[in-house]
């Protein structure tokens, strides 16, 4: 009997394989442990129940996306399902064989999205998790030598292997709704693991919207275009974003005709103007463009996030002459939160032939979905402007984003019969549109699903939240032109607060078209975008955003030392209309008007709390002071409401910080009482590793946190952000420690890989190194489950000099690792699972990520 090879013997054979032949090994590893996901014959290790079956969808993902690696690496699409599959891991209660399945997906995904020499630890990891999630041993290795011999039509496809657990793996999905995901994979077994790459395509491109509701509504929507047929969507939207006359309607217009008249000064968008492009497409069939040009008066800013989104291609219109680079930083930006990682491009509107200097491949390296600049005049230069309408529309026709987007047949009738209806009606009601569906063969559970997918197209926007106005809006213009407009007539006429009254005389000329019941539906839909509130009537709104810009002259209350206080801080201007959100939020703890203004306020919470709100730094800060006896739960609540503000970005989310509270007044060398701030970061890492003082290098004392961690009810959960093809949602759970040394340093020299592969792609061999070397002390004790050999090893050291670096601002290091798409991301995570090896083995951990 021949000796049976060690784990690492069998792995080592992956060394000289194929790229393609690695990223299937670690697929159908993943695919092999899949099963027993359902071996209890339930998924209720997650005990989430509402999260369950977005843990499930972020599994079967990752698979999805390992296998469209075989055919086309498509980083994005495996980087964001990997995420999905972690979150998953990190969700199961108990850590045992489902964790090992969702990280046997995660790390085949990770492989399909690396550069060959990851690809090949992240199929050895697959390995690892799929063996202990139940996998036979002796079946994973006559995988690995068929597909090194290319031999898969031999691989092994009956599910009888699986007893009992192929039986309960398939009541678990049906129980959970999803049979559909059950027969897949009967299916897949049954062809020998070959996949239908139509099959495939359309399940990794359901709509965000969709994958957002989890498994079974996928498996749903994937099942109907399989019964009735699937229709391609065609459907793209441009938004057209600048500064007030930098030539976004003349651009527009020109895009559809350019021969089309310029427009002039008096011309100027009020709102935002909505036409239609219409392209040709694959096989003939047209492209519907739909172009969104917007007002760029300062003050509607704060109104785009009631219509932007991701899954458009945005134009910023730039006017170099009279603009500085920092307000087409403030436009990228506002893309950014409002739309992720939407596609831009920036047209420079060059009007009297000078070009101006522009950092372009620093903004590159800042907002990595920047396409490129074009520089030409829009009135003037006839071929410039050609070139950019032919590359805009080659862009969209081969961009995945709008060409690979179907849905089931009878859908697309409901799309077809409503842009129809909206030739002759702005508005419906809700069962008018059920009607349609009806008609068109949409089952009633159906229909509200559709709906959520129209309102993303902007072809049926419908408020859930407004059901008492029965509305479903087909003219997105309707709404956009009313809330632009209510909001002009009051900055025109300085006043915050509308009436019923003063709508009436806004839409004089248009009184049909805004009735007072339709009035009063805009007057709520802005209180649900948080652009208003009402206080005593409802047919009166308070707008924020419409109040004066000056703080009130005294606000010394808020002065002394023994105040709480928490600041965000962002690198970048935040939203300017953040503060004013939590204003509508907090609206009944307005006291006093007159303490209230376009970037702050004073609210009270009725139980003699107060505070203090207020932005600084040109919008790069939020302070937040608060005083009275239930000071500590008051600025809980507000912190927790500016949490949720900030959940709605798609940016990054600014730096919390908090005073700390000392023992004693901490002093400076003139024996001035001072504050220490400290990131909720670093209160955490030392609460997380069992640090009770942190060491204030002013002073050289030590500061006890507990004081601070209580009275900030800081507390001991994490949360979690779930990554499903780009919708995110956030679950709060509890951390786990029950992970292994093999496990911590297997991911950690995965992860330093991958970020040493980005870089040697970027150009970067010198940094890349640094990180390979780290990977080779890692790998001279790999295989020591005591961590023996870590002591002495220089493995801090060596991390210490690179993350050093890293947290330089102004060292090249920390620039290039920060144009990687996810550089600091991936940086993160090594610190953090560096330092669960150092709190495993009582090491000396990184201090504060450094990051």
């Amino acid at each position: 009997m021949a000796k049976k090879l060690s784990f690492e013997r069998q792995i080592k054979q992956l060394e000289n394989a194929k790229q393609e032949r690695v990223v299937f090994f670690a697929w159908l590893c993943a695919v092999r442990a899949l099963p027993f996901l359902g071996e209890g014959g339930h998924f209720d290790f997650w005990r989430d129940g509402e999260a369950r079956q977005t843990y499930l969808y972020g599994v079967l993902l990752a698979l999805d996306a390992a296998k469209r690696g075989l055919f086309s690496r498509v980083r994005t699409v495996a980087r964001a399902a990997t995420d999905a599959a972690d979150a998953a891991v990190a969700a199961v209660a108990h850590m045992g064989r489902a964790a090992g399945v969702a990280d046997a997906a995660a790390a085949a995904a990770y492989a399909a999205c690396s550069p060959s020499f990851a690809a090949k630890d992240a199929a050895a990891n697959a390995a690892h998790d799929a063996l202990s999630a139940g996998v036979p041993e002796d079946l994973l290795w006559e995988d690995l030598r068929h597909i090194l011999n290319d031999e898969c039509a031999l691989l092994h496809r009956d599910t009888a292997v699986y007893g009992s657990v192929w039986d309960n793996f398939q009541t678990a999905l049906r129980d959970a709704d999803c049979a559909y995901w059950g027969r897949l994979y009967t299916q897949i077994f049954a062809d020998g693991f070959v996949v239908d790459k139509e099959a495939l395509e359309r399940r990794l491109n359901v709509p965000k919207e969709i994958r957002a509701l989890g498994a079974a509504e996928v498996g749903h929507w994937l099942e109907k275009q399989e019964r009735e047929g699937a229709e391609r969507l065609n459907e793209a939207r441009i938004i057209i974003l600048g500064e007030k006359g930098a030539g976004k309607t003349c651009l527009a217009r020109r895009l559809i005709d350019p021969d089309a008249e310029m427009t002039r000064e008096k011309d100027s968008t009020e709102g935002v103007n909505t036409t239609l492009w219409t392209l040709d497409g694959e096989g003939g069939e047209p492209v519907n463009a739909h172009l969104w040009d917007f007002a760029g008066h300062y003050t509607t800013h704060a109104v785009h996030r009631c219509f932007l989104s991701e899954r458009c291609l945005y134009v910023i219109v730039y006017d170099g002459r009279t603009e500085s680079r920092n307000r087409l930083a403030y436009w990228l930006e506002h893309i950014k939160t409002y739309g992720g990682d939407s596609p831009v491009k920036v047209l420079v509107n060059l009007r009297d032939g000078n070009r101006p200097a522009i950092e372009e491949n620093t903004l590159k390296r800042e907002y990595p979905s920047l396409l490129g600049f074009d520089y030409f005049s829009i009135g003037d230069d006839r071929d410039a402007l050609e070139r950019f309408r032919r590359d805009t529309a080659a862009y969209i026709r081969a961009n995945p984003l709008w060409n690979r987007q179907t849905m089931p047949a009878g859908h697309y009738r409901v799309k077809q019969v409503l842009e129809a209806r909206f030739a002759r009606d702005e508005h419906i009601t809700k069962w008018e549109y059920r009607q349609i569906a009806a008609v068109c063969g949409v089952e009633a559970r159906d229909a509200d699903n559709l709906l959520g997918h129209l309102h993303v197209l902007g072809i049926c926007l419908w408020y859930r939240e407004l059901s008492e106005f029965n509305t479903l809006v087909l003219n997105p213009d309707w709404i956009t032109h009313g809330i632009y407009r209510l909001i002009n007539w009051g900055h025109n006429n300085k006043r915050y607060t509308l009436s019923l009254e003063d709508g009436r005389e806004v839409f004089t000329d248009e009184a049909a078209r805004y009735p007072e019941e339709k009035l009063r539906f805009v007057f709520e839909l802005m209180k649900v975008y948080e652009l208003a509130y009402s206080k005593e009537r409802r047919d009166v709104i308070t707008v924020p955003l419409l109040l004066g810009e000056d703080s009130p002259a005294d606000l010394s209350d808020f002065s002394g030392d023994d105040m709480l206080k928490m600041r965000y801080e962002s690198k970048t201007p935040l939203p300017l209309n953040t503060v004013s959100r939590l204003i509508v939020r907090r609206h009944q703890d307005v006291r006093d008007e007159r303490r209230v203004w376009r970037y702050g306020a004073i609210l009270e919470a009725g139980d003699g709390a107060a505070a203090l709100v207020q932005e600084k730094n040109d919008g790069r800060e939020i302070d937040i002071w608060v005083k009275g006896p239930h000071a500590s739960g008051y600025i809980a609540q507000l912190r927790d409401e500016m949490e949720e503000i900030f959940a709605g970005y798609k940016r990054e989310k600014p730096e919390l910080n908090y005073r700390v509270i000392p023992p004693e007044p901490l002093r400076d060398e003139r024996g001035d009482v001072r504050e220490l701030m400290l990131t909720e970061r670093t209160i955490r890492n030392h609460a997380k590793h069992g640090w009770a003082e942190f060491l204030d290098d002013v002073s050289g004392r030590g500061i006890p946190l507990e004081p601070t961690i209580q009275i900030f009810q800081i507390q001991s959960v994490q949360t979690q952000k779930l990554f499903i093809g780009g919708v995110d949602s956030s679950t709060t759970h509890d951390s786990h420690d029950t992970y292994t040394y093999h496990d911590c340093n297997i991911a950690m020299q995965g992860e330093l890989n991958c970020l040493a592969g980005d870089l040697e792609t970027a150009g970067h061999a010198d940094i890349a190194a640094e990180l390979k070397a780290i990977v080779a002390v890692l790998e001279r004790t790999k295989n020591v489950e005591t961590g023996e050999g870590l002591q002495g090893s220089g493995l801090l050291t060596r991390l210490k000099r690179f993350f050093e670096k890293l947290g330089d601002e102004g060292s090249t290091t920390r620039k290039v690792v920060a144009g990687l798409e996810y550089g600091l991301s991936t940086a993160r995570s090594i610190a953090e699972t560096y330092n669960k090896i150092a709190k495993q083995f009582r090491l000396p951990p990184l201090p504060e990520f450094l990051l």
